[in-house]
Protein backbone atom coordinates (compact mmCIF):
# COMPACT_ATOMS: atom_id res chain seq x y z
CA UNK A 1 0.00 0.00 0.00
CA UNK A 2 1.25 3.49 -0.82
CA UNK A 3 0.37 5.24 2.46
CA UNK A 4 3.17 7.37 3.92
CA UNK A 5 4.19 8.89 7.23
CA UNK A 6 4.34 12.69 7.13
CA UNK A 7 5.15 15.49 9.60
CA UNK A 8 2.33 16.89 11.72
CA UNK A 9 2.44 20.34 10.13
CA UNK A 10 1.86 18.84 6.66
CA UNK A 11 -1.82 18.48 7.52
CA UNK A 12 -2.32 21.96 8.91
CA UNK A 13 -3.54 23.37 5.60
CA UNK A 14 -3.96 20.25 3.49
CA UNK A 15 -7.28 18.90 2.26
CA UNK A 16 -7.96 15.46 3.66
CA UNK A 17 -9.01 14.29 0.19
CA UNK A 18 -5.28 14.06 -0.63
CA UNK A 19 -4.95 10.97 1.57
CA UNK A 20 -3.85 7.89 -0.43
CA UNK A 21 -6.64 5.43 -1.19
CA UNK A 22 -6.79 1.66 -1.60
CA UNK A 23 -9.83 0.41 -3.51
CA UNK A 24 -10.86 -3.22 -2.92
CA UNK A 25 -13.19 -5.58 -4.78
CA UNK A 26 -14.25 -8.92 -3.25
CA UNK A 27 -14.61 -11.57 -5.93
CA UNK A 28 -16.61 -14.76 -6.32
CA UNK A 29 -14.87 -18.09 -5.68
CA UNK A 30 -15.27 -18.94 -9.38
CA UNK A 31 -11.98 -17.08 -10.00
CA UNK A 32 -10.16 -19.74 -7.94
CA UNK A 33 -8.83 -23.10 -9.07
CA UNK A 34 -11.57 -25.70 -8.58
CA UNK A 35 -9.03 -28.31 -7.42
CA UNK A 36 -7.11 -25.99 -5.09
CA UNK A 37 -9.02 -22.92 -3.98
CA UNK A 38 -5.98 -21.35 -2.36
CA UNK A 39 -4.85 -20.58 -5.91
CA UNK A 40 -6.22 -18.58 -8.84
CA UNK A 41 -7.47 -20.48 -11.90
CA UNK A 42 -5.32 -20.28 -15.01
CA UNK A 43 -8.08 -18.43 -16.89
CA UNK A 44 -8.23 -15.61 -14.38
CA UNK A 45 -4.46 -15.54 -13.99
CA UNK A 46 -4.41 -14.58 -17.66
CA UNK A 47 -7.34 -12.15 -17.41
CA UNK A 48 -5.72 -10.29 -14.49
CA UNK A 49 -2.16 -10.73 -15.87
CA UNK A 50 -1.00 -12.11 -12.52
CA UNK A 51 2.64 -12.60 -11.65
CA UNK A 52 4.26 -15.29 -9.50
CA UNK A 53 2.63 -15.62 -6.09
CA UNK A 54 4.15 -14.48 -2.80
CA UNK A 55 3.11 -16.11 0.48
CA UNK A 56 2.28 -13.97 3.51
CA UNK A 57 1.42 -15.37 6.93
CA UNK A 58 -0.70 -13.16 9.19
CA UNK A 59 -2.11 -13.43 12.71
CA UNK A 60 -4.05 -10.91 14.77
CA UNK A 61 -3.63 -10.25 18.48
CA UNK A 62 -6.74 -9.70 20.61
CA UNK A 63 -8.79 -11.27 23.37
CA UNK A 64 -11.70 -13.70 23.10
CA UNK A 65 -13.95 -10.70 23.81
CA UNK A 66 -12.17 -8.68 21.06
CA UNK A 67 -11.45 -5.83 23.47
CA UNK A 68 -9.01 -4.11 21.11
CA UNK A 69 -11.28 -4.61 18.10
CA UNK A 70 -14.26 -3.12 19.94
CA UNK A 71 -12.25 0.11 20.26
CA UNK A 72 -11.48 -0.04 16.50
CA UNK A 73 -7.87 -1.17 17.02
CA UNK A 74 -6.48 -4.01 14.92
CA UNK A 75 -3.13 -5.55 15.91
CA UNK A 76 -1.33 -7.97 13.64
CA UNK A 77 1.99 -9.66 12.92
CA UNK A 78 2.97 -10.68 9.40
CA UNK A 79 5.78 -12.83 8.00
CA UNK A 80 6.37 -12.33 4.29
CA UNK A 81 8.15 -14.82 2.06
CA UNK A 82 11.66 -13.54 1.33
CA UNK A 83 11.54 -10.75 3.94
CA UNK A 84 14.18 -10.25 6.64
CA UNK A 85 11.66 -8.80 9.10
CA UNK A 86 8.43 -9.49 10.91
CA UNK A 87 5.90 -6.73 10.26
CA UNK A 88 4.02 -5.51 13.33
CA UNK A 89 1.03 -3.26 12.55
CA UNK A 90 -1.30 -1.41 14.92
CA UNK A 91 -4.25 0.07 13.02
CA UNK A 92 -7.00 2.41 14.20
CA UNK A 93 -9.99 2.45 11.88
CA UNK A 94 -12.52 5.31 11.57
CA UNK A 95 -15.75 4.80 9.65
CA UNK A 96 -16.65 7.25 6.86
CA UNK A 97 -20.28 7.97 5.94
CA UNK A 98 -21.32 9.44 2.56
CA UNK A 99 -17.63 10.01 1.67
CA UNK A 100 -17.37 12.67 4.43
CA UNK A 101 -13.69 12.07 4.98
CA UNK A 102 -13.14 15.27 6.92
CA UNK A 103 -15.41 14.06 9.72
CA UNK A 104 -13.28 10.95 10.20
CA UNK A 105 -10.14 13.06 10.05
CA UNK A 106 -11.43 15.31 12.82
CA UNK A 107 -12.13 12.29 15.02
CA UNK A 108 -8.62 10.99 14.39
CA UNK A 109 -7.16 14.42 15.17
CA UNK A 110 -9.07 14.53 18.45
CA UNK A 111 -7.49 11.17 19.36
CA UNK A 112 -4.01 12.55 18.65
CA UNK A 113 -3.50 10.24 15.67
CA UNK A 114 -4.15 12.04 12.39
CA UNK A 115 -1.07 14.08 11.52
CA UNK A 116 1.11 12.17 13.99
CA UNK A 117 4.42 11.47 12.23
CA UNK A 118 4.54 7.92 13.65
CA UNK A 119 1.41 6.93 11.73
CA UNK A 120 0.63 6.52 8.04
CA UNK A 121 -2.84 7.13 6.61
CA UNK A 122 -5.00 5.70 3.88
CA UNK A 123 -8.61 5.50 2.81
CA UNK A 124 -9.82 1.91 2.60
CA UNK A 125 -12.64 1.85 0.03
CA UNK A 126 -14.28 -1.55 -0.29
CA UNK A 127 -17.47 -2.57 -2.07
CA UNK A 128 -19.90 -1.36 0.60
CA UNK A 129 -17.94 0.90 2.95
CA UNK A 130 -15.15 3.41 3.37
CA UNK A 131 -12.83 3.90 6.34
CA UNK A 132 -9.90 6.06 7.35
CA UNK A 133 -7.14 3.67 8.40
CA UNK A 134 -4.35 5.01 10.60
CA UNK A 135 -1.38 2.65 10.77
CA UNK A 136 1.55 2.45 13.15
CA UNK A 137 4.08 -0.01 11.73
CA UNK A 138 7.37 -1.44 12.95
CA UNK A 139 9.69 -4.03 11.37
CA UNK A 140 11.47 -6.45 13.72
CA UNK A 141 14.26 -8.73 12.49
CA UNK A 142 13.26 -12.36 11.90
CA UNK A 143 16.82 -13.61 12.16
CA UNK A 144 16.91 -17.18 13.44
CA UNK A 145 13.44 -18.02 12.16
CA UNK A 146 12.43 -19.94 9.07
CA UNK A 147 10.34 -18.55 6.23
CA UNK A 148 6.79 -17.78 7.42
CA UNK A 149 7.70 -18.87 10.98
CA UNK A 150 6.44 -16.70 13.85
CA UNK A 151 8.22 -16.15 17.18
CA UNK A 152 6.79 -17.87 20.28
CA UNK A 153 3.59 -16.20 21.47
CA UNK A 154 5.28 -14.92 24.66
CA UNK A 155 7.87 -13.10 22.56
CA UNK A 156 5.17 -11.63 20.30
CA UNK A 157 3.35 -10.18 23.31
CA UNK A 158 6.63 -8.92 24.80
CA UNK A 159 7.43 -7.12 21.55
CA UNK A 160 3.95 -5.65 21.25
CA UNK A 161 4.10 -4.28 24.79
CA UNK A 162 7.37 -2.57 23.87
CA UNK A 163 6.30 -1.00 20.58
CA UNK A 164 2.52 -0.47 20.85
CA UNK A 165 1.66 3.21 20.11
CA UNK A 166 0.73 5.33 23.11
CA UNK A 167 -2.69 6.11 21.60
CA UNK A 168 -3.64 2.44 21.82
CA UNK A 169 -1.76 1.62 25.02
CA UNK A 170 -3.70 4.39 26.81
CA UNK A 171 -6.97 4.15 24.84
CA UNK A 172 -9.30 4.00 27.85
CA UNK A 173 -6.93 4.55 30.75
CA UNK A 174 -3.20 4.55 31.46
CA UNK A 175 -1.60 1.23 30.46
CA UNK A 176 -4.98 -0.09 29.27
CA UNK A 177 -3.32 -1.93 26.39
CA UNK A 178 -0.85 -3.61 28.71
CA UNK A 179 -3.70 -5.01 30.80
CA UNK A 180 -5.59 -6.27 27.76
CA UNK A 181 -2.50 -7.98 26.35
CA UNK A 182 -2.42 -10.10 29.50
CA UNK A 183 -5.62 -11.76 28.22
CA UNK A 184 -4.72 -11.79 24.52
CA UNK A 185 -4.21 -14.66 22.10
CA UNK A 186 -3.10 -15.12 18.50
CA UNK A 187 -6.03 -15.13 16.10
CA UNK A 188 -4.98 -17.08 13.05
CA UNK A 189 -2.75 -17.72 11.28
CA UNK A 190 -3.95 -17.22 7.73
CA UNK A 191 -1.52 -17.82 4.86
CA UNK A 192 -2.28 -15.37 2.05
CA UNK A 193 -1.29 -15.79 -1.58
CA UNK A 194 -0.55 -12.40 -3.14
CA UNK A 195 -0.03 -11.57 -6.80
CA UNK A 196 0.71 -8.42 -8.76
CA UNK A 197 -1.11 -7.89 -12.03
CA UNK A 198 -2.86 -5.52 -14.43
CA UNK A 199 -6.54 -5.07 -15.23
CA UNK A 200 -8.34 -2.39 -17.23
CA UNK A 201 -5.02 -0.60 -17.60
CA UNK A 202 -4.48 -0.39 -13.82
CA UNK A 203 -1.78 -2.04 -11.75
CA UNK A 204 -3.55 -4.32 -9.30
CA UNK A 205 -2.88 -6.58 -6.33
CA UNK A 206 -4.75 -9.88 -6.10
CA UNK A 207 -4.96 -11.85 -2.85
CA UNK A 208 -6.46 -15.17 -1.77
CA UNK A 209 -7.29 -15.63 1.94
CA UNK A 210 -8.31 -19.14 3.10
CA UNK A 211 -10.06 -18.67 6.47
CA UNK A 212 -10.76 -21.87 8.41
CA UNK A 213 -13.57 -21.85 10.96
CA UNK A 214 -12.03 -23.39 14.08
CA UNK A 215 -15.33 -24.87 15.24
CA UNK A 216 -16.66 -26.40 12.01
CA UNK A 217 -13.33 -26.72 10.12
CA UNK A 218 -15.07 -25.29 7.05
CA UNK A 219 -12.87 -23.02 4.94
CA UNK A 220 -14.07 -19.72 3.50
CA UNK A 221 -11.96 -18.55 0.56
CA UNK A 222 -11.70 -14.78 0.12
CA UNK A 223 -10.49 -13.54 -3.26
CA UNK A 224 -9.80 -9.82 -3.49
CA UNK A 225 -8.61 -7.47 -6.22
CA UNK A 226 -7.34 -4.02 -5.26
CA UNK A 227 -5.58 -0.98 -6.65
CA UNK A 228 -3.94 2.15 -5.20
CA UNK A 229 -4.63 5.81 -5.95
CA UNK A 230 -3.27 9.04 -4.56
CA UNK A 231 -6.73 10.19 -3.45
CA UNK A 232 -10.42 9.26 -3.43
CA UNK A 233 -11.13 11.76 -6.20
CA UNK A 234 -8.49 10.16 -8.40
CA UNK A 235 -9.83 6.68 -7.62
CA UNK A 236 -13.49 7.32 -8.48
CA UNK A 237 -13.45 6.83 -12.25
CA UNK A 238 -11.15 3.81 -12.12
CA UNK A 239 -13.28 2.27 -9.36
CA UNK A 240 -16.43 2.72 -11.43
CA UNK A 241 -14.78 1.29 -14.54
CA UNK A 242 -13.37 -1.78 -12.80
CA UNK A 243 -16.57 -2.42 -10.84
CA UNK A 244 -18.60 -2.36 -14.05
CA UNK A 245 -16.16 -4.69 -15.78
CA UNK A 246 -16.13 -7.19 -12.89
CA UNK A 247 -19.93 -7.07 -12.79
CA UNK A 248 -20.10 -7.83 -16.53
CA UNK A 249 -17.79 -10.80 -15.89
CA UNK A 250 -20.16 -11.90 -13.09
CA UNK A 251 -17.31 -12.25 -10.58
CA UNK A 252 -17.95 -9.22 -8.35
CA UNK A 253 -19.14 -10.29 -4.92
CA UNK A 254 -21.27 -7.85 -2.94
CA UNK A 255 -19.41 -8.53 0.32
CA UNK A 256 -20.10 -6.19 3.25
CA UNK A 257 -17.84 -7.71 5.90
CA UNK A 258 -14.20 -6.81 6.49
CA UNK A 259 -11.77 -9.73 6.23
CA UNK A 260 -10.78 -9.07 9.84
CA UNK A 261 -14.40 -9.53 10.95
CA UNK A 262 -14.55 -12.89 9.18
CA UNK A 263 -11.25 -14.05 10.69
CA UNK A 264 -12.23 -12.99 14.21
CA UNK A 265 -15.54 -14.81 13.84
CA UNK A 266 -13.78 -17.95 12.55
CA UNK A 267 -11.51 -18.05 15.60
CA UNK A 268 -14.18 -17.49 18.26
CA UNK A 269 -14.41 -20.17 20.92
Amino acid sequence: MMSVSVPVDFYANTCSLNIPCEVKFPLDEKVLDSDNKTKVSDIYKDIFALSKEILIKVSYIDTDEQLFFKESWINRIRAKEGSKDFEYTFKKRYSITDEKIDEAVERAKADGIFGNKDFSFEIDWSFARMTLDCKFERDISNRGFGSLEFPPFFDVIKTIKRIMPNQEMNEKEEKWGDKILGQAKLIGPVVIRRYKGKFCGKKITFEVWPIENQRTKEICYIAELSFDSESVDEAKEDRKMIMEKLSEMKVLKQEREFKTNLIFEAYKK
